[in-house]
Parts: C-alpha cells; sequence; structure tokens
C-alpha cells in the first residue's frame, strides 16, 4: 500500500502551493491549509508536485513526516502521520 499524504498541489516559484486537501487525510488532519506552500517534505526540498508524490511514495502509511509550508509569510514545520492511498489520484 502507498502512503497517502492527501493534497493537490501546483508548482510556484516559492514551492508548491496547496490547491486541494483531502477530507480525513494525513495533510487534513495534521492542519495543512488551501493556499499553504510546501517547500520540503521530511528533510528533502521539493519543488514539483512529481517530487512530493516521489517522497511521500518512499514512505510507507502510518509512518510519520515532516512537512515544511509557508503560511502568510511564515515558515512552520508541521508533523503528519501518512495515510494509505484510496481511490483518490493525487498526494
Amino acid at each position: 500500500s502507498t502512503a497517502f499524504l492527501g493534497v493537490a498541489t501546483q508548482q510556484t516559484d516559492s514551492g508548491l502551493e496547496v490547491t486541494q486537501v483531502v477530507s480525513g487525510s494525513a495533510a487534513d488532519d495534521g492542519g495543512i491549509e488551501v493556499g499553504d506552500v510546501i517547500t520540503s517534505f521530511d528533510g528533502t526540498r521539493v519543488t514539483t508536485p512529481a517530487q512530493l508524490a516521489s517522497a511521500v511514495g518512499n514512505l510507507s502509511p502510518g509512518d510519520t513526516a515532516r512537512v515544511t509550508i509557508t503560511r502568510n509569510g511564515e515558515t512552520r514545520t508541521i508533523t503528519v502521520e501518512l495515510g494509505s492511498r484510496g481511490a483518490a489520484n493525487s498526494n
């Protein structure tokens, strides 16, 4: 089973802007919000949706990961417990 964060993102100059958060997902439980900009995942800088998908895919459901985001100009790190991928086709 593949680890699942539960966000859809779009690439921006500053990082990956969250465009959708799946209700009940790891991202939702961790407090990631639409409009947040993800700059790193578990210590690895991510600049494309594919990089984020790859980084998430390296982990297993139940693993915890640190997600560094920028929100309203402030950088914060959120720890999430990854879920497992359902029918949704996103990260």
